[in-house]
C-alpha cells in the first residue's frame, strides 16, 4: 500500500482513508478538506465522483453515537435555500482555515458549518451527537490538503 503524500498525514484515519484524500485532491481544482479528529473518531464512509467538477462525502463515526459527514465540490448546486438547510443561524464559525455559516439543523437534530452553500464548489459539515461547542472545535480543525508539487 503506498504512503501517503505529506500534505494528508494530519488527516483521520487509517492509510488507505489518507490516500483517499490525496487521489481527491491530487484530481479536483478546488480545496480538499479532511477531519482531524480526536481518538474513538472512525472514517464510517467515503465516496467521491469526478463528474461536474468533482464532489466528496466523507462520514466519520465518534463515541457516544456521535457523527460528521464533510461534504466538498459540486455536491449541491440548487441555490443556498437548497443546499444550506437549517433551523436556527448562530453566526459565523472556522471551516478549517475558512470561515461559514453556523447554523442548528432543529431541535436535537445537530449543527452545521456551510461555505459558499449552492455555488460549486462549496462546503459543508454537519455534525450530530455533540454540543455546538465540541462541534465548533472539530469544524475549526479540518485541515486543508496541500500536495507537494511534483
Amino acid at each position: 500500500m503506498p504512503t501517503p503524500a505529506p500534505g494528508v498525514t494530519a488527516c483521520s484515519g487509517n492509510v488507505s482513508n489518507r490516500t483517499f484524500f490525496e487521489t481527491i485532491a491530487g484530481q479536483v481544482d478546488w480545496d480538499v478538506y479532511c477531519a482531524v479528529l480526536p481518538a474513538r473518531w472512525n472514517v464510517d464512509v467515503g465516496d467521491f465522483s469526478l463528474r461536474d467538477g468533482g464532489r466528496m462525502e466523507v462520514s466519520y463515526r465518534g463515541p457516544d453515537g456521535a457523527r460528521l459527514t464533510l461534504q466538498e465540490g459540486s455536491f449541491c448546486t440548487e441555490g443556498v435555500s437548497a443546499c444550506s438547510p437549517r433551523d436556527k443561524s448562530l453566526g459565523e464559525a472556522s471551516f478549517g482555515d475558512r470561515t461559514g455559516g453556523l447554523v442548528t439543523l432543529g431541535p436535537d437534530m445537530g449543527f452545521a458549518v456551510y461555505v459558499d452553500p449552492g455555488q460549486a464548489p462549496s462546503w459543508a459539515l454537519t455534525g450530530t451527537g455533540m454540543d455546538q461547542a465540541t462541534f465548533v472545535d472539530l469544524a475549526a480543525a479540518l485541515h486543508r490538503i496541500e500536495l507537494a508539487e511534483p
